[in-house]
């Protein structure tokens, strides 16, 4: 976390670079559409209150250490010492792996809230979750920005923790959430 805070957000080399501007504009103007525009067409909240400070806190967290586990896995990845490509590429086989993993046998059934529409899950995986990881590690493969990579992960689930309006553990009102995870969601 400390190396986060002490580098600067980008270097003045990449500020003087066009490629650099446009490689990061299309990469927050994807996770901005991805996770406001797009994710939530496929995703239900079945009424839970929204409770601001909650999604705010949560969503902020969940998307820091997330952002910082996705970071630790690929400098691990790039200690192999293989061209930028190769890490990206690898990064993108493992990660995909683990994450599935996770969501269907842990986050799904025993944390996240019931909100998948189960016909958008493919879709949803598709056009939101694999480009938004393939654009934003490219680019912290290339430009080396790892608080701007940490910055887009907190800014999609926090997003996603809106959409699905992520209850407090301590709300009463919200849906027992009985195990079946991603499956019984289909509504």
């Amino acid at each position: 976390m400390q190396s986060l805070i002490d580098a600067p957000l980008a270097l003045p080399s990449q500020l003087d670079s066009g490629l650099w501007w446009g490689g990061t504009a299309v990469v927050t103007v994807y996770v901005i559409f991805a996770y406001t525009w797009f994710w939530p067409k496929g995703t239900l909240n079945h009424g839970r209150a929204l409770h601001p400070g909650h999604v705010i806190v949560f969503g902020v967290l969940w998307g820091a250490c997330q952002g910082q586990l996705v970071l630790a896995l690929f400098r691990l990845i790039e200690s192999i010492g293989l061209d930028a490509l190769w890490n990206v590429l690898i990064m993108l086989g493992v990660y995909s792996i683990i994450t599935a993993l996770w969501h269907s046998k842990f986050w799904d059934i025993y944390v996240s809230p019931d909100h998948n529409i189960y016909e958008w899950n493919a879709r949803k995986v598709l056009v939101a979750h694999v480009p938004f990881l393939v654009l934003s590690i490219t680019h912290l493969a290339l430009f080396n920005n790892a608080l701007i990579f940490v910055i887009w992960q907190v800014i999609a689930l926090l997003a996603s923790t809106y959409v699905m309006r992520f209850p407090a553990p301590t709300d009463p009102d919200s849906p027992a959430h009985d195990g079946a995870g991603v499956r019984q969601s289909a509504a």
